[in-house]
């Protein structure tokens, strides 16, 4: 997932969208099912390195 922010919240993107500043999370399952969908709410205190 691709990890950018949008001018004021951060948010999601399913897949590798290389841009400047963009952050990249690797999951150990696919996140198919929400390809097309801008991601938010996302918890990163759940988020490790």
């Amino acid at each position: 997932m691709t990890v950018r922010n949008g001018g004021g919240a951060d948010f999601g993107e399913v897949g590798l969208h290389e841009r400047k500043g963009a952050m990249y999370l690797k999951f150990p399952k696919s996140l198919k099912r929400f390809e097309g969908k801008r991601i938010v709410g996302i918890k990163w205190n759940l988020v490790s390195s």
